[in-house]
């Protein structure tokens, strides 16, 4: 997954958590089992919440 943003006036919404959603369920539907993010460090948070799990900048979630 790369290069999700929300718009800073559009954020605390949900809005990125429910794309992260989707993208993850699609992939999930289509047999992806690992995904990985290159995250800026002000998303980490955001990530971490949503179960992803791995260090400093390179997060990953395995199902």
């Amino acid at each position: 997954m790369q290069s999700v943003y929300v718009r800073p006036g559009l954020r605390n919404q949900a809005i990125g958590e429910r794309l992260v959603r989707l993208l993850l369920d699609e992939a999930g539907r289509r047999g992806v089992t690992e995904f990985t993010v290159h995250s800026s460090e002000g998303a980490l948070p955001f990530y971490r919440r949503l179960g992803f799990v791995g260090s400093d900048r390179r997060l990953e979630l395995s199902r």
